[in-house]
């Protein structure tokens, strides 16, 4: 009848729908046939035999269940764990496990689990990590989505480490091929996780209607599934987003609502604040952004600390706040290097200049000079060179404030602080 055939027709465009984008096993620069690059990184037997290994778990993937019987000559199996034997040796034991699984593979291809044999491969891929050999890690990662493609996890991995490895477009087809094999087993972890990411990775290309798009995919599942700690990714994600795209009274609107998903003493509260610190900075709430930096550096890893002071130094300079600014600066001093704290000299210089302590950014140019000595190759002494032009010193005139019309900002500031001191 019209209406059998309709309802058919309509479920017809449902799996075309979500019909997951074929595996892309093979780079399209890439030398040589599929998993090449394993011989290239392990220039040794071990590298030999992970290339072979590689290449049947390849072909039994790529061979029909039916099919597989006989699918390896007779022989191969007794071939391959006697080189196992011979190339291990005692050594990497790790790998004996799943490598003995892929000789059971060769023994019995037909009765093989397809899980099975995919765990195994990511066992492998997992060892390469350690080593490390990421191009192995890689090969490994894609060729347990093949042995095992109906399992989004696994798409999933392969898409992260493409991404890793910028490889935009590897990546995107890969995410793809998550959401697509997710939906279809109804298995939403993976779907809202490939979402956020890929959102994150148009963002970061600068693609923000892309990025807009997957993360309000993301967002949505999240919320019908009651995911909260999902849904505040996706929240904070399309809060960076809006920032980004200069739509500044929506962005605070997203944060908000992550702010009170996540609670007082959620590890993932500071990281937001820190966000927000920074979106008040470049939006001209000076105060609210010096309140918001003063608040997370008493709790910040030692990894973001410089950014947070550089940040505080800034803001506490177009207040103007002297004491924290020198509070900024004395905590700064106590950080022998490391990764961006030369950069963060450089914000304390450009603050020094606003409050007309030339002395000040003198001598936290000459900081980051000597750190950025250290490590070569940066821009840090020319931009410190710029930074104290004699003849463009007007320039570092201190910013006129933004005025929080309606309080909104300052509301979600309060808050923030609030949840900030109390504990989890």
């Amino acid at each position: 009848m019209p209406r059998t055939r309709a309802s058919s027709s309509q479920t017809d465009d449902d799996k075309r729908r979500w019909a997951p984008t074929p595996p892309l096993l093979r780079d399209p620069d890439g030398p040589g046939p599929e998993g090449l690059t394993i011989v290239g990184e392990l220039a040794s037997p071990l590298g030999g035999l992970l290339w072979k290994t590689y290449r049947s778990i390849l072909l039994w993937g790529q061979t029909d269940p039916e099919d597989r019987a006989g699918l390896f000559g007779t022989g191969t199996s007794k071939r391959r764990a006697g080189e196992i034997e011979s190339v291990l040796e005692g050594a990497n034991l790790e790998l004996r496990e799943p490598l003995d699984v892929t000789v059971s593979m060769l023994t019995e291809p037909e009765v093989m689990e397809e899980s099975r044999i995919g765990q195994a491969a990511r066992r492998i891929s997992t060892w390469a990590r350690s080593h490390p050999a990421p191009d192995t890690e890689f090969e490994f990662l894609r060729v347990a989505a093949a042995a095992d493609p109906t399992n989004p996890h696994f798409a999933l991995g392969v898409a992260e480490a493409a991404r890793d490895r910028m490889l935009p477009a590897v990546a995107e087809a890969w995410y793809f091929r998550t959401i697509g094999l997710a939906r279809r087993k109804a298995d939403w972890p993976p779907y809202i996780e490939a979402y956020l990411a890929h959102g994150s990775m148009m963002l970061d290309r600068g693609s923000i209607p892309a990025a807009r798009e997957s993360f309000l995919k993301g967002f949505r599942r999240a919320t019908r599934l009651g995911q909260v700690e999902a849904k505040a990714r996706a929240l904070h994600s399309l809060f960076t987003l809006e920032g980004a795209a200069g739509n500044t009274d929506e962005a605070p609107d997203f944060a908000g609502q992550a702010i009170e998903l996540l609670g007082a003493g959620h590890p993932e509260l500071p990281p937001l604040a820190r966000d927000l610190a920074f979106f008040w900075l470049r939006n001209r709430y000076f105060a609210l952004a010096l309140d918001a930096f003063a608040a997370i550096s008493e709790r910040a890893p030692r990894a973001e600390l410089p950014s947070i002071l550089g940040g505080m130094a800034r803001a506490a300079a177009a207040t103007p706040d002297i004491e924290r600014f020198e509070e900024a600066r004395n905590r700064l001093s106590q950080l022998s290097g490391g990764p961006g704290v030369a950069e963060a000299w450089l914000d304390v210089a450009r603050a020094a200049l606003q409050l007309g302590n030339s002395e000040a950014a003198e001598a936290a140019a000459g900081h980051a000079r000597r750190l950025a000595r250290q490590s070569p190759g940066g821009q840090i002494e020319f931009l410190a060179g710029v930074l104290l032009d004699k003849s463009d010193q007007d320039r570092h005139t201190r910013p006129e404030p933004n005025i929080d019309v309606d309080g909104r900002q300052s509301a979600l500031a309060e808050r923030l602080i609030q949840l900030l001191s109390e504990p989890g």
